[in-house]
């Protein structure tokens, strides 16, 4: 099944709420930010995505890195 990162190919994906990313969540994003690389759910393949991410949140992302809530590399 084709996902979101998939359909965004070449363009732009918007992540709202970030700040309720879990940490495995979080780990995936990296990856993808820092590799180009990421994996389906349910998936085995690597695989590459050309893809701009913006991150958009109403709290306080310092506030939640200070919690140990969010990855300070994101």
């Amino acid at each position: 099944h084709v996902g979101r990162v998939e359909q965004c190919q070449g363009g732009v994906l918007l992540l709202g709420g970030i700040e309720q990313l879990t940490p495995a969540a979080q780990s995936r994003v990296l990856r993808l930010i820092r590799d180009g690389e990421f994996e389906r759910v349910g998936g085995r393949d690597t695989l590459k995505a050309d893809v701009q991410l913006i991150g958009v949140t109403t709290a306080s992302l310092d506030a939640c890195v200070a919690a140990g809530k969010f990855r300070t590399e994101l």
